[in-house]
């Protein structure tokens, strides 16, 4: 989850990388799956991140900094206020379109460029995950 944090959020400071986290620990409580295999699909669709580049070596301080909020947002020290219990994120870029799932009804919170959503997830039909 700390890798997650740190690439999609290390420049959102705090706030952001543990609405990354929450995101994450709420989609393991719905699904029932573990909470790496969450944070692993996050890849799925990411070229560049397949790779899996070591954090620390490019950015020691947001490293550092994504893994302690990791430990503090599973631990339940840090408190995002409106935000918690997102289960969704997205980051708006210009230019860039939301992506289907995000409708103005589950909107919850925005953090920096991240806008976060919380849905009631449908049960999983056998063989499928539920989302």
């Amino acid at each position: 989850m700390s890798v997650t944090a740190y690439a999609e959020a290390r420049g959102e400071g705090v706030e952001g990388m543990a609405l990354v986290v929450e995101s994450l620990l709420q989609r393991k409580q719905m699904t029932g799956q573990d909470a790496c295999s969450i944070a692993n699909r996050y890849y799925d669709g990411f070229k560049l991140m397949k790779r899996r580049p070591s954090p620390a070596k490019t950015d020691t301080e947001n490293w550092i900094r994504a893994s302690a909020v990791t430990a503090l947002t599973v631990n339940g020290a840090i408190n995002l206020g409106s935000c918690s219990g997102a289960t969704h994120f997205y980051r708006k870029l210009p230019g860039r379109r939301a992506p289907y799932w995000a409708k103005p009804e589950h909107r919850v919170c925005k953090l920096g460029n991240h806008i976060a959503y919380r849905y009631v997830m449908r049960p999983a039909v056998q063989g499928q995950v539920a989302g």
